[in-house]
C-alpha cells in the first residue's frame, strides 16, 4: 500500500482565523481522526497546540490512499510494527521495520510517500510551530535534540510509546483537553531526549532480513551473539554496534522481540493455551512469557488477548 504522506503549514495555521482544526486522513480500511471541538463556533478560538490522529490499515494490499496534513512538524508513531518505506520524491529517507513505539518526525512542507507492505496503526501529532519552538527554549538541557535537528530521525521511546497507547485508548471524536495534553507530553519528551551521535554505520537491510529469518528459525533454540553476527556475516564487535544503530534493540532484546510477535500472531490466529503459545514462542515457561511480555506491551498476555481478539 502507498500512502501520500504531507506536513503543510497552512497559511492561517498560527490564528484563529480558520474554522475547524482537524487532521484529512483518507486511507483504504480505517481512519480516526480526533476533532477540535466539531459541534461549537471555532472562529474565536485558538486553535490546539497539537492535533492528533489515528490511521489503521489491517491489510497488506496494492490499493493507494492518501493523507493530507494542513498544520506543521508531524510525529507519526507505530503502534503495531510495520515494514515500509518512505521517500520523497526521488529519495528513499527509510526503508525497513518501524517497531512499536517507534517514531518518525517531518518538517512542514515535506512531501512523503510510504509504502506499507505489512498491515499499520500509527498515531499521528500535528504540532504547531509556536508550541514546539516554546518548548525549545524552555528545554535548554545539554544534548537535547533540537527542532532543527528533529527532521527524519526514527527513534524508540518507552515513555512515548505509553504515551501513545493511552491516546489510542481515547473516543476518536473529539479531542479532548485530555488527548491533548498527553499529546503535548509526547513532543515535550521527544524534545529532551539525549540522541548520541552514532558512531557505527546501521546494518543494511540485507544483512538484517537475514538475522530475522535466522531468529525466526530458530524461535525456540537458545540464539547467541555469535550466531547472529554470523547470520549477518559479519564480526561479533562490528555486527552488534550495526545492528543496535539499525533497529534501537540490542540483539538480544531484539530476539525477545521477535518471540513476542511470533507469540502475539499465535494468540490471535488460535486458541492455543498461554502455556502452549510460550514454549512455541521459545520462552522457557509462562511466567517467563508473561514478565518479557508485560515488559513490551505493558500488559499481560491474558489482557492483550482480551482486547485484541475478543477471546
Amino acid at each position: 500500500m502507498t500512502q501520500m504522506l504531507r506536513s503543510d503549514q497552512h497559511p492561517a495555521a498560527e490564528t484563529n482565523a480558520r474554522p475547524e482544526a482537524s487532521v484529512i486522513l483518507e486511507q483504504e480500511n480505517q481512519t480516526l481522526s480526533f476533532q477540535s471541538h466539531p459541534n461549537s463556533d471555532n472562529r474565536n478560538r485558538k486553535r490546539p497546540d497539537v492535533l492528533i490522529a489515528r490511521s489503521i490499515n489491517s491489510e497488506s494490499c496494492d490499493q493507494d490512499g492518501a493523507a493530507t496534513f494542513f498544520y506543521g512538524w508531524a510525529v507519526s508513531i507505530a503502534l503495531k510494527t510495520a515494514r515500509l518505506k518512505i521517500s520523497s520524491e526521488s529519495s528513499i529517507l527509510f526503508d525497513g521495520v518501524m517497531h512499536s513505539g517507534a517514531l518518525r518526525v517531518s518538517t512542514p512542507s515535506q512531501g512523503l510517500a510510504a509504502e506499507y507492505s505489512t498491515p499499520d496503526d500509527f498515531i499521528h501529532l500535528h504540532v504547531s510551530h509556536a508550541f514546539l519552538h516554546e518548548q525549545d527554549s524552555d528545554s535548554a538541557i545539554a544534548g537535547s535534540v533540537r527542532p532543527q535537528d528533529l527532521n527524519g530521525i526514527v527513534v524508540r521511546d518507552p515513555l512515548i510509546e505509553v504515551l501513545s497507547r493511552a491516546l489510542a485508548e481515547e473516543p476518536a471524536a473529539e479531542q479532548s483537553s485530555y488527548v491533548e495534553a498527553l499529546g503535548k507530553s509526547v513532543v515535550m519528551r521527544l524534545l529532551r531526549l539525549k540522541q548520541p551521535r552514532s558512531k557505527s554505520n546501521a546494518l543494511p537491510n540485507w544483512r538484517l532480513k537475514r538475522v530475522e529469518d535466522y531468529i525466526d528459525a530458530h524461535m525456540t533454540k537458545l540464539v547467541r551473539l555469535e550466531d547472529l553476527a554470523a547470520s549477518a556475516g559479519l564480526s561479533r564487535i562490528y555486527f552488534a554496534a550495526q545492528f543496535k544503530t539499525a533497529t534501537g534493540y540490542r540483539p538480544h532484546e531484539y530476539v525477545l522481540f521477535r518471540r513476542i510477535e511470533y507469540a502475539k500472531t499465535l494468540m490471535l490466529e488460535s486458541d492455543t493455551q498461554l502455556v502452549e503459545v510460550a514454549l512455541r514462542a521459545g520462552f522457557s515457561g509462562q511466567a517467563h512469557f508473561s514478565t518479557v511480555f508485560k515488559r513490551f506491551t505493558a500488559e499481560t498476555p491474558a489482557q492483550w488477548r482480551k482486547k485484541n481478539s475478543g477471546r
